[in-house]
């Protein structure tokens, strides 16, 4: 099937057949098509239906969806992909794939998306994972700090690891 055969086939689906879609078509679809494709599909979705899809995927699955995504498809995620993304990948997940790869701008920009998870986000990511930040995420993370707080960060990382 070509491209733009698919492109109709989706397009022309109700919402019953979408809400009647199985795991295993789900799990079709992300190995089948392009990783640009499927995020065609999932550009539509709220927050809950792609979590919803993603928990029928396997790690082989996430890999050939997010391997195949470029910087841009990436940073062209729709605000429901990154809050879906910040959900549903643990911190460290979500730092190695995502914020590893950015600069300050990127950083700022996708933080801005998910504010409300930040905290939460931060709290849960490893002592390993503070080892390993970028200078983008450190440049980051202290433009998103009042002083006492970052005070009371070096005393936490302190009390954590002397």
């Amino acid at each position: 099937m070509s491209t733009a055969q698919l492109v109709n086939y989706f397009d022309g689906l109700s919402d019953a057949a979408w809400s009647q879609t199985t795991a295993a078509e789900w799990q079709s679809y992300v190995m089948h098509l392009s990783s640009q494709c499927f995020k065609g599909i999932i550009d539509e979705m709220t927050v809950d239906e792609i979590k919803y899809v993603w928990s029928f995927f396997d790690d082989q699955m996430s890999h050939k969806f997010f391997s195949g995504l470029e910087k841009g498809d990436i940073l062209n995620f729709t605000d429901e992909e990154w809050i879906a993304s910040v959900q549903g990948f643990s911190a460290h997940e979500f730092k190695t794939m995502f914020f590893d790869q950015m600069d300050l701008e990127e950083i700022m920009m996708i933080s801005e998306k998910i504010d409300p998870f930040m905290d939460n986000f931060l709290e849960e990511l490893t002592m390993d994972d503070w080892r390993h930040m970028t200078q983008s995420e450190w440049d980051a993370f202290f433009i998103g700090q009042e002083i006492d707080e970052l005070v009371e960060f070096i005393h936490e990382m302190h009390q954590a690891d002397p």
